[in-house]
Protein backbone atom coordinates (compact mmCIF):
# COMPACT_ATOMS: atom_id res chain seq x y z
CA UNK A 1 0.00 0.00 0.00
CA UNK A 2 1.13 3.62 -0.74
CA UNK A 3 0.63 6.98 0.28
CA UNK A 4 1.09 10.14 -1.27
CA UNK A 5 2.20 11.66 1.69
CA UNK A 6 6.29 13.36 2.26
CA UNK A 7 5.67 12.76 6.24
CA UNK A 8 7.27 8.86 5.55
CA UNK A 9 10.44 9.84 3.55
CA UNK A 10 11.16 12.42 6.02
CA UNK A 11 10.98 10.03 8.83
CA UNK A 12 13.28 8.24 7.10
CA UNK A 13 16.21 10.44 7.02
CA UNK A 14 15.54 11.69 10.75
CA UNK A 15 14.88 8.21 12.01
CA UNK A 16 18.79 8.16 10.38
CA UNK A 17 19.92 11.32 11.91
CA UNK A 18 19.28 9.55 15.72
CA UNK A 19 20.85 6.59 14.60
CA UNK A 20 23.81 8.30 13.48
CA UNK A 21 23.84 10.41 16.87
CA UNK A 22 23.41 7.05 19.03
CA UNK A 23 26.00 4.78 17.36
CA UNK A 24 28.40 7.67 15.55
CA UNK A 25 32.51 8.30 17.54
CA UNK A 26 32.18 11.55 19.54
CA UNK A 27 35.00 12.33 18.29
CA UNK A 28 34.01 11.85 14.38
CA UNK A 29 31.92 13.51 12.32
CA UNK A 30 28.83 11.93 13.55
CA UNK A 31 27.26 14.96 14.54
CA UNK A 32 27.83 16.91 11.26
CA UNK A 33 26.30 13.73 9.54
CA UNK A 34 23.11 13.60 12.04
CA UNK A 35 22.53 17.06 11.71
CA UNK A 36 22.65 17.07 7.70
CA UNK A 37 20.23 13.93 7.46
CA UNK A 38 17.90 16.26 9.96
CA UNK A 39 17.99 19.01 7.62
CA UNK A 40 17.21 16.85 4.61
CA UNK A 41 14.60 15.26 6.66
CA UNK A 42 13.39 19.14 7.27
CA UNK A 43 13.20 19.89 3.95
CA UNK A 44 10.79 17.25 2.84
CA UNK A 45 8.56 17.16 5.36
CA UNK A 46 8.96 20.55 7.65
CA UNK A 47 7.42 19.49 11.12
CA UNK A 48 10.27 17.34 11.88
CA UNK A 49 12.16 19.27 14.36
CA UNK A 50 10.86 16.95 17.07
CA UNK A 51 14.17 14.62 15.96
CA UNK A 52 16.93 17.45 16.01
CA UNK A 53 15.22 19.18 19.32
CA UNK A 54 15.79 16.15 21.20
CA UNK A 55 19.33 15.38 20.20
CA UNK A 56 20.59 19.05 21.12
CA UNK A 57 18.60 19.02 24.58
CA UNK A 58 20.60 15.93 24.65
CA UNK A 59 23.75 17.41 24.29
CA UNK A 60 22.97 20.59 26.49
CA UNK A 61 22.62 18.19 29.40
CA UNK A 62 25.52 15.93 28.65
CA UNK A 63 27.78 18.33 26.71
CA UNK A 64 27.00 21.68 26.17
CA UNK A 65 30.13 22.25 24.06
CA UNK A 66 28.83 19.75 21.52
CA UNK A 67 25.03 20.81 21.88
CA UNK A 68 26.93 24.44 20.55
CA UNK A 69 28.86 22.39 17.67
CA UNK A 70 25.75 20.66 16.94
CA UNK A 71 23.61 24.23 17.11
CA UNK A 72 25.68 25.88 14.80
CA UNK A 73 26.20 23.38 12.04
CA UNK A 74 22.48 22.37 11.60
CA UNK A 75 22.06 26.34 11.41
CA UNK A 76 24.70 26.92 8.82
CA UNK A 77 23.13 23.59 6.96
CA UNK A 78 19.40 25.08 7.42
CA UNK A 79 21.16 28.37 6.37
CA UNK A 80 22.83 26.91 3.20
CA UNK A 81 19.11 24.65 2.30
CA UNK A 82 17.37 27.93 2.30
CA UNK A 83 19.76 29.83 0.01
CA UNK A 84 19.88 27.19 -2.62
CA UNK A 85 16.25 26.62 -2.74
CA UNK A 86 15.67 30.12 -2.76
CA UNK A 87 18.29 30.05 -6.19
CA UNK A 88 15.86 26.97 -7.71
CA UNK A 89 12.51 27.96 -6.90
CA UNK A 90 12.89 31.64 -6.50
CA UNK A 91 10.37 34.04 -5.00
CA UNK A 92 7.33 30.98 -4.81
CA UNK A 93 9.70 30.01 -2.16
CA UNK A 94 10.35 32.78 -0.10
CA UNK A 95 6.67 33.82 -0.32
CA UNK A 96 5.91 30.50 1.40
CA UNK A 97 8.04 30.19 3.53
CA UNK A 98 7.30 33.73 4.93
CA UNK A 99 3.77 33.52 4.52
CA UNK A 100 1.41 34.30 7.75
CA UNK A 101 -0.12 31.30 9.05
CA UNK A 102 -3.66 30.74 10.83
CA UNK A 103 -3.38 28.82 14.19
CA UNK A 104 -6.48 27.94 16.83
CA UNK A 105 -5.79 26.24 20.25
CA UNK A 106 -9.33 25.01 20.48
CA UNK A 107 -8.48 23.12 16.91
CA UNK A 108 -5.66 21.78 18.45
CA UNK A 109 -7.46 20.41 21.54
CA UNK A 110 -9.76 18.73 19.48
CA UNK A 111 -7.44 16.81 16.55
CA UNK A 112 -5.29 15.95 19.61
CA UNK A 113 -8.15 14.33 21.15
CA UNK A 114 -9.72 12.51 17.83
CA UNK A 115 -5.57 11.59 17.36
CA UNK A 116 -4.49 10.61 20.93
CA UNK A 117 -7.70 8.89 22.18
CA UNK A 118 -7.34 5.96 19.93
CA UNK A 119 -3.69 5.02 21.78
CA UNK A 120 -4.31 6.98 24.91
CA UNK A 121 -3.14 3.47 26.93
CA UNK A 122 -0.13 2.51 24.81
CA UNK A 123 0.58 6.60 25.13
CA UNK A 124 0.41 6.10 28.80
CA UNK A 125 2.89 2.93 28.62
CA UNK A 126 5.64 4.78 26.32
CA UNK A 127 5.64 8.06 28.50
CA UNK A 128 6.44 5.00 31.60
CA UNK A 129 8.84 3.38 30.05
CA UNK A 130 10.38 6.71 28.59
CA UNK A 131 10.94 7.67 32.87
CA UNK A 132 12.90 4.08 32.43
CA UNK A 133 15.26 5.37 29.71
CA UNK A 134 15.88 8.59 31.35
CA UNK A 135 17.90 7.35 34.22
CA UNK A 136 19.99 5.82 31.16
CA UNK A 137 22.44 8.37 29.32
CA UNK A 138 22.72 6.39 26.27
CA UNK A 139 19.12 5.78 26.17
CA UNK A 140 17.88 9.68 27.56
CA UNK A 141 17.37 11.07 23.83
CA UNK A 142 14.72 8.45 23.21
CA UNK A 143 13.14 9.94 26.39
CA UNK A 144 13.60 13.42 25.05
CA UNK A 145 12.21 12.32 21.39
CA UNK A 146 9.47 11.14 22.91
CA UNK A 147 8.42 14.40 24.98
CA UNK A 148 9.70 16.91 21.82
CA UNK A 149 7.67 14.61 20.04
CA UNK A 150 4.07 15.27 21.83
CA UNK A 151 4.89 18.90 22.45
CA UNK A 152 5.73 19.85 18.86
CA UNK A 153 2.93 17.84 17.40
CA UNK A 154 0.73 19.03 20.24
CA UNK A 155 1.38 22.41 19.07
CA UNK A 156 1.42 21.68 15.07
CA UNK A 157 -2.59 20.22 16.02
CA UNK A 158 -3.54 23.81 16.26
CA UNK A 159 -1.92 25.22 12.77
CA UNK A 160 -2.76 24.99 8.64
CA UNK A 161 0.35 23.68 7.50
CA UNK A 162 3.39 24.08 9.17
CA UNK A 163 2.27 26.89 11.86
CA UNK A 164 6.05 27.65 13.38
CA UNK A 165 5.50 31.07 13.15
CA UNK A 166 5.39 31.38 17.05
CA UNK A 167 8.57 29.55 17.77
CA UNK A 168 10.33 31.56 14.54
CA UNK A 169 9.64 34.65 15.86
CA UNK A 170 10.88 33.36 19.30
CA UNK A 171 14.40 32.34 17.27
CA UNK A 172 14.80 35.60 15.78
CA UNK A 173 14.22 37.19 19.34
CA UNK A 174 17.14 35.60 20.52
CA UNK A 175 19.23 36.38 17.45
CA UNK A 176 18.32 40.10 17.79
CA UNK A 177 19.38 39.71 21.54
CA UNK A 178 22.63 38.33 21.21
CA UNK A 179 23.72 40.92 18.43
CA UNK A 180 22.31 43.82 21.01
CA UNK A 181 24.76 41.97 23.37
CA UNK A 182 21.52 41.49 25.82
CA UNK A 183 22.41 39.02 28.81
CA UNK A 184 20.34 35.55 28.32
CA UNK A 185 19.69 32.69 30.27
CA UNK A 186 20.84 29.47 28.42
CA UNK A 187 19.85 27.02 31.08
CA UNK A 188 18.00 24.11 29.44
CA UNK A 189 15.03 24.80 31.95
CA UNK A 190 14.30 28.15 31.31
CA UNK A 191 14.71 27.18 27.17
CA UNK A 192 11.96 25.01 28.06
CA UNK A 193 9.70 27.84 29.67
CA UNK A 194 10.26 30.07 27.19
CA UNK A 195 9.24 27.73 24.71
CA UNK A 196 6.49 26.30 26.68
CA UNK A 197 5.26 30.18 27.42
CA UNK A 198 5.34 31.14 23.75
CA UNK A 199 3.18 27.87 23.10
CA UNK A 200 0.82 28.91 25.37
CA UNK A 201 0.33 32.58 24.81
CA UNK A 202 -0.15 31.24 21.13
CA UNK A 203 -2.57 29.39 22.35
CA UNK A 204 -4.02 32.00 24.61
CA UNK A 205 -4.40 35.05 22.18
CA UNK A 206 -5.01 32.89 18.96
CA UNK A 207 -8.11 31.37 20.94
CA UNK A 208 -9.14 35.03 22.18
CA UNK A 209 -9.01 35.83 18.51
CA UNK A 210 -11.39 32.66 17.69
CA UNK A 211 -14.12 33.74 20.14
CA UNK A 212 -14.10 37.31 18.78
CA UNK A 213 -14.26 36.01 15.65
CA UNK A 214 -17.45 34.15 16.82
CA UNK A 215 -19.10 36.89 17.90
CA UNK A 216 -18.76 39.16 15.45
CA UNK A 217 -19.44 36.64 12.78
CA UNK A 218 -17.89 38.91 9.84
CA UNK A 219 -14.23 39.46 8.63
CA UNK A 220 -15.07 43.39 8.71
CA UNK A 221 -16.25 43.64 11.88
CA UNK A 222 -13.51 40.67 13.04
CA UNK A 223 -10.82 43.17 11.98
CA UNK A 224 -11.89 46.16 13.12
CA UNK A 225 -12.82 45.04 16.47
CA UNK A 226 -9.65 43.29 16.73
CA UNK A 227 -7.23 46.56 15.87
CA UNK A 228 -9.77 47.65 18.99
CA UNK A 229 -8.36 45.54 21.58
CA UNK A 230 -4.85 44.54 20.60
CA UNK A 231 -3.54 48.21 20.84
CA UNK A 232 -5.37 48.46 25.12
CA UNK A 233 -3.93 44.73 25.54
CA UNK A 234 -0.70 46.05 24.76
CA UNK A 235 -0.03 49.33 26.46
CA UNK A 236 -2.20 48.18 29.24
CA UNK A 237 0.52 45.22 30.15
CA UNK A 238 4.20 45.38 31.45
CA UNK A 239 6.26 45.23 27.80
CA UNK A 240 6.93 48.66 27.28
CA UNK A 241 7.39 50.07 31.10
CA UNK A 242 7.34 48.21 33.95
CA UNK A 243 3.59 47.84 36.34
CA UNK A 244 5.90 49.60 38.67
CA UNK A 245 5.65 53.44 37.59
CA UNK A 246 1.93 53.29 36.33
CA UNK A 247 -0.94 55.08 37.65
CA UNK A 248 -2.91 53.04 40.76
CA UNK A 249 -5.94 52.56 37.91
CA UNK A 250 -4.00 51.96 34.71
CA UNK A 251 -1.87 49.03 37.30
CA UNK A 252 -5.13 47.45 38.66
CA UNK A 253 -6.15 46.97 34.42
CA UNK A 254 -2.52 45.51 34.21
CA UNK A 255 -2.93 42.97 36.86
CA UNK A 256 -5.81 41.93 34.94
CA UNK A 257 -4.07 41.31 31.72
CA UNK A 258 -2.96 37.94 30.90
CA UNK A 259 -0.16 39.84 28.85
CA UNK A 260 1.42 41.28 31.78
CA UNK A 261 1.83 37.54 33.34
CA UNK A 262 3.17 36.65 29.57
CA UNK A 263 5.60 39.96 29.55
CA UNK A 264 7.00 38.90 33.13
CA UNK A 265 7.52 35.11 32.80
CA UNK A 266 8.98 35.45 29.31
CA UNK A 267 11.63 38.45 31.04
CA UNK A 268 12.22 35.73 33.67
CA UNK A 269 12.79 33.00 31.53
CA UNK A 270 14.81 34.88 28.83
CA UNK A 271 16.87 37.27 30.89
CA UNK A 272 19.52 36.40 32.72
CA UNK A 273 19.49 38.01 36.66
CA UNK A 274 15.97 38.86 36.06
CA UNK A 275 13.53 38.63 38.84
CA UNK A 276 9.82 37.80 38.67
CA UNK A 277 7.36 40.32 39.49
CA UNK A 278 4.96 37.58 40.33
CA UNK A 279 6.33 34.35 40.85
CA UNK A 280 6.72 32.08 37.73
CA UNK A 281 3.95 30.09 39.76
CA UNK A 282 1.23 33.04 39.35
CA UNK A 283 2.27 33.86 35.62
CA UNK A 284 2.05 30.00 34.73
CA UNK A 285 -1.41 29.73 36.89
CA UNK A 286 -2.82 32.66 35.19
CA UNK A 287 -1.45 32.01 31.71
CA UNK A 288 -3.09 28.31 31.97
CA UNK A 289 -6.54 29.79 33.69
CA UNK A 290 -7.11 32.31 30.95
CA UNK A 291 -6.63 29.65 28.23
CA UNK A 292 -8.26 27.61 29.67
CA UNK A 293 -11.65 29.89 29.96
CA UNK A 294 -10.81 30.60 25.96
CA UNK A 295 -10.93 27.49 24.81
CA UNK A 296 -14.20 27.03 26.77
CA UNK A 297 -15.70 29.38 25.46
CA UNK A 298 -14.98 29.25 21.97
CA UNK A 299 -15.63 25.52 21.95
CA UNK A 300 -19.15 26.59 23.16
CA UNK A 301 -19.42 29.47 20.54
CA UNK A 302 -17.86 27.79 17.19
CA UNK A 303 -20.42 24.80 17.09
CA UNK A 304 -23.28 27.64 16.79
CA UNK A 305 -21.59 29.47 13.75
CA UNK A 306 -23.33 26.28 11.34
CA UNK A 307 -26.89 26.67 13.08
Amino acid sequence: MGVDDPQLLALVFSRAGVYVYLRGDRRGWALELAALLFVAGGNIKHNMIEFPLAVLLNLVISSPRRALRFAVGDALMVALSIVLTSRIDGAAYRSCLLSPRSYSGFFAMIKLRNWLGPIFLPLVAAVWEARRCWKNPAQRVLALLLYCALAVNAYFCGGRGVAVNGVRILVVVYGLSMLLGVKLNWSPLSLVNVLAIVILAATLFSTFSLVIACIVKTRERFMGVGQVLTMPLFFASNAIYPTTIMPAWLKVISHLNPLTYVVDALCTSMLAGSASSFGLGLDYAVILLTTIVMVFIGSRLYPQLGV
